[in-house]
């Protein structure tokens, strides 16, 4: 794995998991990787949530957990919250007002309580076009509410502070660890993953994303063909041999 080591960051639902056989696969291929690189969970689901998971499919354990959609990150196994995180936007959060706001907003429903945090608002609206969701937007400015709008599987709109989504997280854990943009690699299938790609990272979208993330195209996204963990797998061992044939041709004209 050359000079830096890797950080490996993926989604669960959609992507690492829903499929026993390609999870069984990413187990074998992950304890083929050495060095092992770093590898965090990015989920819009609480911490408990993840880590119940984890356990359940034997996933690979991971250095830490971006959980409810980036606002929260958290060591594991110890589950310590990253306090350094959260102080970057904590006193601008204004809770009580998105909930005034938008709680008895026509058409939005509250997801269950074990859905919100002090630092994520959801909710379910189905089918939202880009023109509500920007409506919504123009609402949190005129009440100067500092907020992010994330939509999701054509149903779950989350609503942040502003600056923060898995993709912050993610870069806030790599320049903690020191690891550079061209060894970062994000795995996603929907629209609350979108953010891991829009960072300059290496990112794979596996071959069942939805079309919220499907549609994404540049020269860091590859689309796998195939599916799940499956897919992952595919990506990263994509994304590794390119990194190191780029590292190759760059010590040669040195």
């Amino acid at each position: 794995m050359n000079r830096f080591p890797w950080l490996v960051a993926s989604d669960l639902d959609g992507t690492l998991l829903d499929d026993a056989s390609a999870v069984e696969r990413f187990r074998s291929w992950w304890r083929s990787l050495h060095p092992t690189p770093r590898l965090v969970y990015a989920s819009g689901r609480y911490y408990a949530s993840i880590v119940a998971s984890v356990q359940e499919w034997k996933l690979p354990s991971p250095d830490a957990v971006v959980a409810n959609v980036g606002s929260e990150v958290r060591l594991y196994p110890c589950g310590r919250p990253l306090e350094e995180w959260s102080h970057r936007w904590r006193t601008r959060w204004q809770l009580d007002e998105v909930r005034n706001l938008l709680d008895r907003e026509l058409g939005l429903n509250l997801q269950p309580p074990q859905c919100q945090s002090d630092f994520k608002r959801s909710y379910t609206v189905y089918d939202a076009d880009e023109e509500w969701l920007a409506q919504v937007r123009d609402r949190l400015r005129e009440k100067r509410i500092a907020a992010e709008l994330v939509y999701s599987s054509g149903r779950d709109l989350d609503v942040l502070p502003m600056g923060v989504s898995k993709g912050t997280a993610i870069e806030f854990l790599a320049q903690s660890w020191q690891i550079p943009k061209t060894h970062v690699l994000v795995a996603g299938d929907s629209g609350n993953d979108l953010s891991m790609f829009q960072q300059g990272y290496r990112g794979v979208v596996v071959a069942n994303a939805q079309t919220e993330l499907a549609d994404a195209s540049g020269p860091h996204i590859y689309h796998a063909r195939r599916q799940f963990a499956d897919g992952v797998i595919e990506g990263f061992e994509y994304w590794i041999k390119h990194q190191t044939s780029v590292s190759r041709v760059s010590q040669a004209k040195c």
